[in-house]
């Protein structure tokens, strides 16, 4: 079996998702704006998903734009859904719901085959360098687990004052820790605090 990198997944993914909503596959242009990738680079991911099957760019039609064909059986056959649409949120005003229409900012297109079934997810944007230590970067997209608790440790979404943020869970006998992995940000130290959910995985682009 002849597997995707992670990067070949996400441009599958966006194949997919492109074609299902507009009937038609997208450009090359259309796929560099998407992921902020150069030409050169949108071929040669194209050649690596044609040569593992997932998909034909017609030779006859190298002049037009539009020449990607998805092979759906070999898709399913190895697992790989259509992929699902993670809505992402911005800030999250006192009183919101996290997930309220206010807060919507878009979202973010994952394989379905890499998200769990049994589970919901939505994503943030990551601002700011409180948690680098742990490979976090600013304009990184989280994907976040949905669930109202997180163990010691866990990097989780919690809800403070209104506001969201993203950092190391710890619960003590009679607080909440929320700890950066940055030594430049203070230990943030609370009576309680609402878990929104937990760090799934951290979606980048270069």
């Amino acid at each position: 079996m002849k597997t995707l990198t992670d990067r070949q997944k996400e441009v599958l993914s966006f194949l997919v998702e492109f074609n299902r909503e507009h009937s038609f596959p997208p450009t090359i242009r259309e796929i560099c704006a998407n992921f902020g990738i150069s030409i050169r680079a949108v071929q040669d991911h194209l050649l690596a998903l044609e040569k593992k099957g997932y998909i034909i760019v017609s030779s006859g039609e190298k002049k037009h734009s539009r020449c990607i064909r998805i092979l759906q059986k070999k898709r399913e056959s190895q697992g790989f859904g259509v992929a699902l649409r993670v809505p992402i949120v911005g800030s999250v005003a006192a009183g919101k719901p996290i997930m309220s229409e206010e807060n919507y900012d878009g979202h973010i297109s994952i394989a379905a085959a890499d998200l769990k079934p049994s589970k919901s997810y939505f994503a943030l944007r990551v601002k700011g360098e409180s948690m680098i230590g742990a490979g976090i970067l600013d304009g990184d997209i989280a994907i976040i687990e949905k669930q109202c608790t997180a163990e010691n440790g866990q990097i989780a979404v919690v809800l403070v004052d209104g506001a969201i943020t993203l950092k190391r869970f710890y619960r003590d006998a009679d607080r909440i820790r929320l700890v950066p992995e940055n030594p430049d940000f203070p230990v943030q130290v609370y009576d309680d605090a609402a878990v929104a959910g937990v760090l799934f995985r951290i979606e980048r682009k270069y």
